[in-house]
């Protein structure tokens, strides 16, 4: 009985263990270019209205808006902001015009399961 009882523990711990899933965190920036504007302090006002809306952004939005690999495997409310920072670029075309674009950066996380 002992003999039968042993290998019988053996294969369903083997089984158990196979079934446990290994969950994986990620972590991306997206970045988000704004219009051209004809002055600095014009293009950094969109950034702080950019950095506005995507701060209140749910983990559906997060998940909805930026592009990620694992879409099928990641675990949906895991989304999570880490952080948000823009800057302005400085542009200056053939004419000689310079024009001022933000580029807003959203650094965020999530988690997938990885078997």
């Amino acid at each position: 009985m002992k003999k039968l009882i042993a290998p019988i523990c053996l294969m369903l711990s083997i089984a158990s263990f196979q079934s446990v899933a290994a969950i994986t965190q990620e972590v991306n920036n997206h970045r988000i270019f704004g219009d051209h504007f004809d002055t600095k302090e014009k293009a950094f006002s969109q950034a702080k209205t950019v950095m506005n809306e995507v701060g209140m952004y749910s983990a559906k939005d997060i998940r909805n808006n930026f592009g990620y690999k694992h879409n099928f495997r990641t675990l949906p409310s895991s989304f999570t902001i880490l952080d948000i920072s823009s800057r302005v670029n400085e542009i200056m075309n053939q004419d000689g015009e310079i024009h001022f674009q933000p580029v807003t950066t959203i650094k965020y996380k999530y988690k997938y399961n990885d078997s």
